[in-house]
């Protein structure tokens, strides 16, 4: 009836490597937007937050791979079904992943407004909101996603 391709992935974890395949070009998809994802995860890690530029560079970064990570798990991998629990791109680690990257970016503002010695007030918001975002992450983490068997730095 056709050709069957099979499109393997691995997770990121070289202690624990989880393999996973499909036959479905989304699944493909999705792994493509995911190592784009951590491209920008990477780039935004390789910046110096000591600098407004750099700061402002790693929050970019990071909310691009959030978005990355979002758009993976509701558009390409809409009704698709990912093969193995243990996976990166189940839906449960790529919400994680979304709240965690998120949190990453908030924090690069609280950097910068302790740097710039803003108001107590707004370094307060600011804080609080960074506090929520990786509380979220936590729950997401804590939750049913396969990256909680892994130890992640938050």
């Amino acid at each position: 009836s056709g050709i069957k391709i099979s499109f393997p992935w691995s997770n990121g974890a070289p202690k624990d490597r989880k393999f996973a395949s499909s036959f479905s070009p989304a699944f493909e998809r999705a792994a493509l937007w995911f190592n784009i994802g951590v491209i920008y995860v990477r780039a935004a890690e390789s910046q110096s937050l000591e600098s407004d530029e750099g700061t402002r560079s790693a929050c970019a970064f990071y909310s691009h791979a959030a978005g990355i990570f979002k758009h993976i798990q509701e558009q390409v991998l809409a009704g698709v079904t990912v093969p193995a629990s243990g996976c990166d791109l189940s839906g449960p680690s790529l919400t994680s992943l979304t709240k965690l990257m998120l949190a990453r970016a908030q924090e690069c503002y609280v950097l910068k407004a302790q740097r710039d010695q803003s108001k107590d007030s707004l370094l307060a918001k600011v804080a609080a909101a960074c506090g929520d975002l990786y509380d979220g992450a936590h729950e997401a983490l804590a939750g049913s996603s396969p990256l909680a068997e892994r130890k992640l730095a938050l």
